[in-house]
């Protein structure tokens, strides 16, 4: 699975101190579940709650009188804000393409075009390194599809299950 992103850290942390004080049963311990659930929901809901903020900003201060259709507007930011979240990869291939430029100054390899005396690798690599980092990051997914850690709540209980109940049996028989 992909490195966590510091706010995705800081919804874990709160959710694993709530959880850690939570009673293992009782209102208490349903509502603080929910509350945890609620909180990952969120943040899963990034873009949809953007565009959905999007939405509603239109439809009270669009202008009826704008240049641009007010639809054609919410598409226009609905493929900003997906360029936006797609900075995790443009980040990454950056740093790749300054390593790729200092190991080619310092003489690790060189492409033809640095034969007659070093240069700038072409900036068009840096396309080549934002695709490969989306194309990883699918191979990965689907080479080691993400899985249901088992819920802090449920450790503490001791059901050793991952979200199903294919391990209730070796839980039970195991000894106290």
């Amino acid at each position: 699975m992909q490195r966590a992103t510091s706010l995705e850290l800081r919804v874990d942390a709160v959710a694993h101190r709530m959880l850690r004080g939570a009673p293992a049963t009782g209102i208490r311990a349903a509502l603080i579940e929910v509350v945890v659930f609620l909180l990952k929901q969120a943040w899963a809901c990034v873009f949809g709650a953007a565009l959905l903020a999007v939405i509603v900003a239109a439809r009270f201060w669009y202008p009826d009188d704008a240049a641009i259709a007010r639809n054609d507007a919410l598409t226009i930011a609905a493929v900003v804000i997906q360029l936006a979240m797609l900075v995790v990869f443009a980040g990454v291939a950056g740093f790749i393409y300054l390593a790729e430029n200092i190991g080619t100054w310092a003489g690790a390899w060189m492409y033809p075009d640095q034969a007659d005396g070093w240069q700038l690798v072409s900036p068009s690599k840096l396309v080549s390194w934002f695709l490969l980092m989306i194309i990883s990051v699918v191979l990965v997914a689907w080479v080691y599809p993400p899985q249901v850690p088992a819920s802090p709540l449920s450790a503490r209980r001791g059901d050793r299950t991952r979200g199903d109940d294919s391990g209730a049996d070796a839980a039970a028989s195991a000894p106290l």
